[in-house]
Order: structure tokens, then C-alpha cells, then sequence
């Protein structure tokens, strides 16, 4: 069993706060910078990190489903920046003997999405399915929902009572948008 000095520090939280506090830490490695010039090449690749990471995500949220060749280069660019940063503070780190910045497997699904990305480039396609097609976050309220209703119905007919629900749920939200659009 490692002791705390030997363990990475890590927060299990949802991906909308990693994004707020990547953007802390950017803000916090920009002063930091100033405090402390002897950490000046460390708090620099942090924060130039956060901020492509920032970025990265700043590009999918504002955009569709489906991204122009320049945009996707753009997230192509934004992500690899974040990977060489976090990359550069692994080994960093690691030669001081400090145990930061973990290989997690959340990295190589990144360094997965950009290849998906420099594929789709690479291939000359016109529109490139955004990764946001896997993310989540932003539909937790709406997992929360489903998984109450499941949790409703009786064990045995769980699967079929609990799309029944969800349907029956996305046909009366339908009505209900349906006829706001059609009174006059």
C-alpha cells in the first residue's frame, strides 16, 4: 500500500467541473508564474495545457455534430498541444521523483479521438463527425432521469416498462412542443 507522498492526486468528478477546473488551474499557474520565476518553464507548460485543453473543448461545445475541415484541424491542433503538455509534465515529474500527472486511460481515448480526427483529415472528407458524439456530460440530468424510471419498474420487466416510459415521456414532449408551434 503507497503512502500519500507516493500516490497521484486525482478527483472523480463530471466532466463539466474538470473543464472549471482546468480553467482554475490556468488561472492559478498564470500567477503562480510571477510568484515563482524559478518554476517559470513548469507553470508556463500547465498553463499552456489548460488553455489548449480549454480551447479544445470551447471549439466542440460551440459547434454541431458535424465539423468543417478548418475546425476540425483547429481541435486536431488544440488536442495534440494538450497531449505534448501533459505529456511533458509526466516525464517531468517523473524524473523529479513526483507522482503527478498519471497515465490514464482517459489519455489514450484522447490521443484515440485526434487520430480519429487526423484520419477523417487526412482523407480529405468535407464534414467530420465531432467526438462530442461520445461525450455525456452534458446529458447527465437526462441518464438521472432514465435511470429513475428503471428503478420504478418491477425487475422482471425492467428493459421493456422502462423504454415504454421513455417513449411514452418523448411522445407527450412532442405533443406538448407540436402544438405550442401550431397555436395561433
Amino acid at each position: 500500500m503507497s503512502t500519500w507522498g507516493e500516490s497521484y492526486p486525482s478527483i472523480n468528478c463530471k466532466g463539466c467541473d474538470t473543464v472549471v477546473l482546468v480553467k482554475w488551474l490556468m488561472r492559478v499557474c498564470m500567477d503562480f508564474r510571477v510568484q515563482h520565476p524559478e518554476k517559470r518553464v513548469v507553470l508556463q507548460c500547465m498553463e499552456i495545457g489548460s488553455k489548449a485543453f480549454v480551447d479544445f473543448f470551447r471549439l466542440l461545445y460551440r459547434n454541431g455534430l458535424c465539423l468543417d475541415h478548418d475546425l476540425a484541424r483547429k481541435c486536431c491542433n488544440e488536442g495534440a498541444i494538450f497531449q505534448r503538455a501533459y505529456s511533458w509534465m509526466q516525464k517531468h515529474c517523473f524524473h523529479d521523483g513526483k507522482f503527478r500527472f498519471s497515465a490514464k486511460p482517459k489519455l489514450h481515448y484522447w490521443h484515440e479521438t485526434l487520430q480519429d480526427l487526423h484520419i477523417s483529415l487526412a482523407k480529405g472528407c468535407e464534414f467530420i463527425l465531432s467526438p462530442c458524439i461520445d461525450i455525456c456530460e452534458q446529458h447527465e440530468s437526462f441518464i438521472g432521469h432514465v435511470s429513475r424510471q428503471s428503478r420504478r419498474a418491477s425487475i422482471r420487466t425492467n428493459h421493456s416498462r422502462t423504454i415504454q416510459r421513455y417513449l411514452l415521456k418523448t411522445c407527450l414532449q412532442f405533443k406538448k412542443v407540436h402544438n405550442f408551434f401550431l397555436k395561433d
